[in-house]
């Protein structure tokens, strides 16, 4: 398997948080991987066979060429045959940019958003690329013709103090640092993410704590969760199993590769 990030160019640096591409030419049969929410929307293209979204309590739905807004609940990817894509993940705040919704938890098939032809134009503009930036190069040409202006200054401020903390923040001490008080913090939350700011915290601890307990380098489950500011390891857990639907040993086992390639840089 193949995957490689790629930064955009500094025209959607505002918007985009960086491109990636994934191959991998080996026929998988029915192969499953847990995607750990980010607090990122996706545009994602399809140049291979489609995988399938599967969600509790939800029909299985194509992962096709779509959009798909941050996530607050387990999703799992289930993979057949050869597969490829190419894909913008954008900043929290991205999606305003492009649309009037935010998409948590739901896909919108692209063909929704640009039609379909231009989807198979895209589609084959980026299959026909050799692997590297040139392959997300159509993908960026998109974004940068359908972009609109915005005010980005609060939002920016406010998801990079959650990010540098490792979302080891509580809302209290955000709206403080920001100068801002509660009611404007969240209407800006969920006018630019579509997610509170609680949640956008939690799914940042938790992204944090995942890429932690990938790595092994933690001494004990308890200390971990102290580590990344969980009240006590059971709280911790259960966090744990709210976003990826297992338990930390069976995520670490298995059905954590989409994981060590988010987690990689």
């Amino acid at each position: 398997m193949r995957y490689q990030t790629f930064p955009p160019p500094a025209e959607l640096a505002d918007i985009v948080e960086h491109f990636w591409a994934v191959e991998n030419p080996v026929a998988l049969d029915r192969h499953r991987e847990i995607l750990v929410p980010n607090g990122r929307p996706t545009l994602l293209v399809c140049l291979g066979q489609a995988g399938v979204r599967l969600a509790p309590d939800a029909l299985p739905l194509d992962n096709a060429s779509n959009i798909a807004g941050p996530l607050t609940r387990p999703i799992v990817l289930e993979q057949s045959g050869v597969s490829s894509y190419a894909a913008a993940q954008l900043h929290p705040w991205g999606l305003s940019a492009f649309s009037s919704g935010t998409l948590v938890d739901a896909i919108l098939p692209m063909d929704k958003f640009v039609g379909s032809a231009e989807v198979s134009r895209l589609s084959t503009s980026c299959r026909e690329a050799p692997f590297g930036p040139s392959r997300v190069a159509p993908i960026a040409d998109l974004l940068m013709g359908l972009r609109k202006p915005l005010a980005l200054r609060r939002i920016r401020e406010a998801v990079e103090i959650v990010d540098a903390e490792g979302g080891q923040i509580d809302v209290g001490d955000l709206t403080g640092a920001m100068g801002i008080g509660y009611d404007a913090l969240y209407r800006l939350f969920k006018a630019m993410t579509g997610l509170s700011p609680k949640q956008y915290i939690g799914i940042i601890r938790h992204y944090h704590f995942t890429g932690v307990l990938l790595k092994g380098e933690f001494g004990s489950l308890a200390l971990l969760a102290n580590m990344e500011g969980y009240y006590d390891q059971a709280h911790a857990a259960k966090e744990f199993k709210r976003f990826t639907g297992v338990g930390q040993a069976e995520f670490k086992r298995r059905l954590n590769g989409i994981a060590q390639l988010m987690h990689k840089k």
